[in-house]
């Protein structure tokens, strides 16, 4: 027999309530059965005291030094990323840099020519002391809480330097009517620099003001025996410019940080179990839960429905090959010759769209006749398949079928209609079950077979034929009922 894959599809989806039931049926099988798989599964919480009692020192001894490494770890990326998001220097613009420079003339007038060298010795110490005094905290305290840092952070855009000449005795003779030098005495002369690196210029006069506002702050009285000491603004210079140093410093740290957060995490990638929530425990971290094995009930639900498909599936195959019904139009006239036209079946599932499409399907695109249609063309028979006329010149034709009560309503309708047509009809028994029914007929009588698809059996039919030709009758034609 042969079988289309479009009729084949069209039979599964004329059966779709099969298919649901089934898949439906089989995906609540696989839901609770993993539910009752899990109903057991307890989760465990995990208890640092019971774990210590239950091990001794030595087990514990590598997880605790995973925790001293571990720690270290993390204050070293607290103390990089702290000083990434307060250094002044690495929250600069690289692309617009700002750096003030300061100058001031130091110097002490009267020396006398035999005291120039100690003087010199005496303003270099008292410079250098002023240099390591407006770096130290206490003196950038005040300034740190105004602008909202803190004084390792202004140190690193503070450079204080200073010169101071050196006034040898030759230089000194020779230029006694000269700068610097008067009748009653040598003037001493030095400069002290204050250069402030900023994201602006306010920001860097900012540091510059202070620091030359709080100057007389610092003693400088127990270093050197000096009088006349005086401090007087020379220049101020701004320079603005573009830079990559302290880009790439930055990105330096950033690599350093991800590094150690890198190695950092790979001390626990390790660890399992009870040995991963003890280190947590130590570290402060939330431990996590021992889980029981749970299988996953969306899982065991989709592979419930998908059982449930492929079954009814293979089932409606097996049934639609193996159950020995024809199936598909063309069947009585490629195995037997005998003439056939397929008309529609709506008698059922006509309020259910989804059947409705499986019979189209099945039906395909080759063409369906109305009952009326089908006995116009079984009338239209070929010269030797005419209509037979009794001694009274009626034609006479039965209607016969291998399962007529599937297709009474249509045998009814074919009675009528060839009776207004005066024919005489006459509707028999299943030829397959009661074959001694045909000899009751006459040799007169014309057959017309109404068979049905999915109802219709090949065997039956098989019987059915072999019996009309065997006894000569003859056959106008078969309407197959889709």
């Amino acid at each position: 027999m042969e079988i289309k894959l479009s009729d084949l599809l069209g039979y599964c989806i004329e059966h779709w309530k099969v298919i649901f039931l089934c898949t439906a049926a089989f995906a609540l099988l696989g839901f609770t059965y993993a539910k009752l798989k899990n109903k057991d599964a307890v989760d465990v919480v995990f208890n640092l005291d019971s774990y210590v009692d239950s091990t001794d020192e030595e087990e514990r001894r590598s997880l605790d030094l995973i925790v001293e490494r571990y720690e270290a770890q993390d204050k070293l990326i607290a103390i990089k990323r702290n000083y990434l998001d307060k250094s002044l220097l690495m929250n600069i613009d690289p692309g617009n840099v700002c750096k003030l420079t300061t100058e001031y003339l130091v110097c002490v007038d009267e020396v006398s020519q035999s005291d120039v060298k100690k003087i010199q010795n005496y303003l270099n110490i008292i410079l250098n002391h002023y240099e390591s005094e407006m770096k130290t905290e206490d003196y950038l305290k005040q300034l740190a809480e105004e602008i909202d840092t803190e004084p390792q952070y202004i140190r690193e855009v503070l450079s204080l330097s200073h010169i101071i000449p050196d006034y040898t005795t030759d230089s000194i003779s020779s230029s006694l009517t000269g700068n610097g030098i008067s009748s009653e005495g040598v003037r001493i002369e030095g400069y002290f620099t204050i250069q402030v690196t900023g994201a602006s210029l306010e920001a860097c006069r900012t540091i510059t003001e202070y620091l030359t506002e709080h100057m007389d702050d610092i003693d400088v009285s127990s270093l050197a025996d000096i009088t006349g000491l005086q401090f007087s603004y020379v220049s101020e210079t701004e320079n603005h410019f573009a830079t990559q140093d302290y880009q790439n410093t930055r990105i330096n740290y950033l690599r350093e940080i991800q590094t150690a957060l890198s190695d950092r995490d790979g001390l626990l990638s390790g660890l399992t179990g009870d040995d991963a929530n003890y280190v947590y425990a130590q570290l402060g971290m939330e431990t996590s839960i021992i889980k029981a094995y749970r299988v996953s009930v969306k899982k065991y639900l989709l592979l419930g429905a998908a059982a449930g498909l492929f079954l009814s599936l293979l089932y409606l195959a097996v049934h639609y090959i193996f159950e020995g019904k024809i199936q598909n139009r063309g069947f009585m006239e490629n195995n037997y010759g005998v003439r056939e036209y397929a008309i529609s079946s709506e008698e059922s599932n006509r309020n259910d769209p989804i059947c409705r499409l499986g019979r189209r399907l099945r039906k395909g695109s080759a063409r369906q006749y109305t009952l009326e249609q089908a006995i116009t063309l079984l009338l239209a028979a070929p010269a030797g398949t005419e209509t037979s006329e009794d001694e009274e010149g009626n034609s006479e034709v039965c209607i016969a079928g291998t399962n007529l009560n599937a297709v009474q309503p249509f045998a009814q309708m074919l009675q009528k209609l060839l009776e207004e047509r005066g024919i005489k009809v006459k509707t028999g028994e299943n030829i397959s079950e009661d074959p001694e029914w045909l000899m009751s007929t006459t040799e007169t009588t014309t057959f017309i077979l109404l068979e049905k698809s999915g109802s219709s059996s090949v065997t039956a039919l098989d019987r059915e034929v072999a019996f009309l030709e065997e006894h000569k009758a003859d056959v106008l034609g078969a309407i197959f009922v889709m």
